[in-house]
């Protein structure tokens, strides 16, 4: 663009004709939906929170619902859907696809921010969930703008994280399924902060998981328990730290790994310890910005609470964003 910019100036008798090359490129560039990088926040907007993202066992507090598209809250945008039937079930939100690609459809009256989209579901038959957004940069439905999540037949709750710092112009929930499947919506909410209560994965035929009044109680008898959880739309450049607060014996040290672009599985290389209990109750932390593999687009962490084996309380576990002056922005 400068290159042309400089050849107008320098060629007074080529103007037209380069404005009119100048004009086209514009138009090509907005139909591609390529817009140019750079803030796009809304003026007077809150700051990003310090967590990105936290997993509450112990007695997890009231999620920072800032718009309930499900049960439709006050000010809610209208539901558009598309090739499905809804109907009510009690409190329950009842869709379903009557033709090919069937969505809901959502448009903000005002840009609205948001740290994730979460969605409890009860599904009729397994298949994939996705979930597109417009935004500034975004300005129209594509791929490279969504997120997808494996749906199980029965029920699922998804955790779609989503950049706070990009306002949401338009949501557009796609369904699996064929033609007569019902998918029965609970509910589907935008977090300003994004906090979680779901129970992780325990290792399959190893490692056991419950709630427990004092948080998450994992136990194994033999060594290397872990648990684990799906992470869609969490992009490294947005973390800095993760801290675990857990109850463990004195000396117990915590470890951390993570899926995605740097890593496919939950290799040594995508991996951090944390730092050493101090017996009881007691928040083990790690730095992840400035770690060679931290980085990209993260599908998944994983969580060894100890090398040993033996029982552990995970009281939660959060990603937190530095908020100090002079912090890159995520």
């Amino acid at each position: 663009m400068k290159l042309i910019r400089g050849f107008i100036n320098s060629h007074p008798d080529a103007r037209d004709s380069a404005a009119t090359i100048l004009r086209t490129f514009a138009i090509l560039t907005l139909a591609a939906g390529c817009v140019p990088e750079g803030p796009a926040t809304i003026e007077g907007a809150p700051p990003a929170p310090h967590e990105v993202a936290t997993w509450t066992f112990a007695a997890p507090s009231a999620a920072a619902t800032i718009a309930s598209l499900w049960p439709a809250g006050e000010g809610a945008p209208t539901r558009g859907r598309r090739q499905m039937s809804t109907s009510r079930a009690g409190s329950s939100l009842v869709a379903t696809p009557s033709g090919a690609d069937p969505y809901f459809l959502w448009k903000f009256e005002q840009p609205i921010q948001a740290s994730a989209v979460t969605i409890i579901v009860d599904a009729g038959k397994a298949g994939v969930l996705q979930l597109f957004w417009s935004s500034a940069h975004c300005p129209t439905f594509r791929e490279t703008c969504s997120l997808t999540r494996h749906l199980r037949s029965g029920a699922n709750r998804v955790d779609f994280l989503v950049d706070f710092n990009v306002p949401l112009r338009e949501l557009r929930l796609d369904l699996p399924g064929e033609k007569g499947e019902r998918f029965t919506f609970e509910s589907i909410q935008l977090l300003g902060v994004a906090e979680f209560g779901t129970l992780w994965e325990p290792r399959a035929g190893h490692t056991t998981l419950r709630a427990d009044p004092a948080g998450m109680l994992l136990t194994a008898i033999e060594t290397d328990p872990w648990a684990t959880i799906d992470t869609p739309g969490l992009e490294a450049r947005w973390v800095d730290t993760v801290e675990v607060v857990m109850s463990a014996a004195t000396g117990t040290r915590a470890f951390l790994f993570w899926r995605g672009e740097a890593c496919a599985n939950f290799s040594a290389d995508c991996a951090v310890a944390l730092s050493p209990s101090d017996g009881g109750r007691t928040a083990q932390t790690a730095r992840l910005a400035g770690l060679e593999r931290w980085e990209g687009r993260v599908d998944g962490l994983r969580l060894d609470p100890s090398e040993q084996p033996g029982s552990f309380v995970i009281e939660r576990l959060s990603l937190l964003r530095d908020l100090t002056a002079g912090s890159p922005a995520p």
